[in-house]
């Protein structure tokens, strides 16, 4: 298990010193309002345990000298780089380009980045990244920005990194993430707020599917681009729109980004009607619109895939759960469901039985509950 521990020893071994700050950015798991974050609508994710851990210490030598555990390289640049490589350390040179934009100033520093957060499995790691070393690079210059500010920055940063037109769903959960609450999300005005999870009785059940989504190579561009066009049409926004309302979109749109289009409302509409359904302490009700998400997003969004389906189908049957689909991005990565805690095991036992063997994998299953967002701790 990675901690502060863990993470500041590994640091002096590595540079020789220990470092005198530490932040924990944690992953995060969309309960559902999936897709439309980037349309200003509704979402309920929550914070993981699962997170990046980044150790640092100022240099007075103007370089940033960064190693990541996840990809075992090592990468240097100046602290005025804008342009790093195409892998990780791109994104440490694009994060330094937008808070500068910003008016920060960037110090020299050595990094070490670690964790147990899975990359490529849907459950924000990208995000996590972003938000860990905005927070680190401000702690190094001793300047707080509020979360809002950090969360649009992080964005604009990962969308230049990834040319992927990716929400601010991630970043916010990120940062804003509270133990033992999932958060209900207003993507068009940024208003958080915190939702009683209904105990540990109940758990979020998190299955890896072993089947990576690469983000940048998706059609999440398109389904972008898709059901912004079935909106234009309108000239209005998907959250001023029902359901009902959708029948004069249908008679003058395109079939496909009908379907599109139908998605983003239905999975406001749900996101709503799950976010009392948690306040109530009705599981039966969330799991419920949890599963009509997952409908949604496989027949209208076109975002999962007969595996994915398959192994939702298959958590979905254990007696206990009461709802379960594809969550991230889509084309892969985790399934998440609803369950009664004492299910997880027969959950697991499940995906071991129908679902490893036939796709060739051990396809990690752990329960989840909402936990703490990012953490900066100064030595």
């Amino acid at each position: 298990m990675v901690n502060a521990e863990t993470i500041s020893r590994r640091f002096e071994e590595e540079f020789g010193r220990r470092p005198n700050v530490l932040v924990r950015a944690p992953g995060r798991v969309n309960l559902i309002g999936e897709h439309v974050d980037y349309h200003g609508g509704l979402v309920m994710p929550m914070a993981i345990e699962q997170s990046l851990w980044i150790a640092t210490a100022r240099r007075e030598d103007g370089r940033i000298v960064a190693l990541s555990e996840q990809f075992g390289r090592r990468c240097e640049m100046t602290a005025e780089a804008t342009v790093g490589g195409k892998d990780w350390s791109g994104v440490i040179a694009g994060i330094c380009a937008v808070l500068r934009e910003g008016k920060l100033q960037i110090f020299g520093a050595d990094v070490l980045i670690g964790g147990d957060l899975p990359m490529g499995a849907g459950l924000a790691s990208s995000a996590a990244l972003h938000v860990g070393l905005a927070n680190m690079f401000l702690a190094v210059a001793r300047v707080n920005w509020t979360k809002p500010k950090i969360a649009k920055l992080c964005q604009d940063a990962e969308r230049r990194s990834s040319g992927v037109p990716c929400g601010l769903m991630d970043q916010l959960a990120c940062l804003y993430g509270e133990r033992g609450r999932a958060l209900f999300i207003d993507c068009r005005d940024l208003a958080v707020t915190p939702v009683p999870w209904p105990g540990s009785d109940y758990a979020v059940v998190i299955v890896d599917s072993r089947s990576p989504h690469r983000l940048s190579q998706s059609q999440y561009g398109r389904r972008v681009e898709e059901s912004a066009a079935a909106i234009r049409s309108l000239s209005r926004e998907y959250r001023d729109i029902s359901m009902g309302e959708l029948a004069v979109l249908q008679k003058n749109c395109d079939p496909l980004l009908f379907r599109r289009a139908r998605h983003v409302v239905s999975e406001i509409a749900r996101t709503e009607q799950a976010a009392n359904a948690v306040r109530g302490g009705d599981i039966q009700s969330l799991g419920r619109l949890i599963n009509e998400s997952h409908r949604s997003l496989a027949e209208d969004y076109e975002v999962s895939s007969p595996r994915m389906d398959d192994l939702a189908g298959i958590v979905r049957s254990v007696p206990g759960c009461y709802g379960a689909r594809i969550t991230g991005a889509g084309f892969g990565g985790c399934v998440v469901a609803v369950a009664e805690a004492r299910a997880t095991a027969a959950i697991e036992a499940a995906v071991r039985a129908r679902y490893d063997p036939k796709y060739g994998v051990v396809a990690p299953v752990w329960a989840a509950q909402p936990a703490a967002g990012t953490e900066v701790q100064i030595l």
